[in-house]
């Protein structure tokens, strides 16, 4: 987990980026545009995605 986080971070994927508007509920909206990066992650199960979810959002 500690690797995956690091990789992804690495890339600038996941890093927060604080909205202008506190309104604003769209977590896509808070991606830069010019951010090339993406990952998707697949999981079995549901356990494993709420695991790998709770070991990035640290």
């Amino acid at each position: 987990m500690a690797a995956l986080g690091q990789l992804l971070n690495e890339c600038g994927i996941g890093v927060a980026v604080e909205s202008e508007d506190p309104e604003d509920e769209d977590p896509l909206s808070s991606i830069p545009v010019e951010m090339p990066h993406r990952a998707l992650i697949f999981c079995q199960w549901k356990s494993s995605v709420q695991l790998v979810s709770g070991a990035l959002s640290r």
